[in-house]
């Protein structure tokens, strides 16, 4: 009974030994995942916060376009209606 308990025995500490050894593999395997995925949070973060610059510059030279068009625009009217105001054979002379 006793060979027979010690033989148990031997046969737990090594199922024991052999799960503290998988314990362990997985929790390297989780540390090395955790850190990939820290790391690729941090490059996306990175991304997005150029993106969002680059995003914020677009933006600001379409506005800078925008006011040049318009101003352009304005300039094209005025310059309409004083042909508009001229009389006729001002605007055939100067043509």
């Amino acid at each position: 009974m006793v060979a027979e308990l010690r033989g148990r025995l031997s046969e737990l500490q090594a199922r024991i030994t052999s799960a503290d050894a998988e314990r362990m593999a997985l929790q390297r395997e989780a540390a090395q995942e955790r850190a990939q995925a820290a790391e690729e949070r941090a490059r996306l973060q990175s991304a997005l916060v150029d993106t969002g610059q680059r995003l914020a510059g677009l933006s600001k030279a379409r506005e800078a376009d925008l006011d040049r068009h318009r101003h352009e625009v304005d300039e094209l009217r005025r310059e309409l209606r004083e042909l508009r105001q001229r009389p006729w054979w001002r605007r055939v002379w100067a043509a």
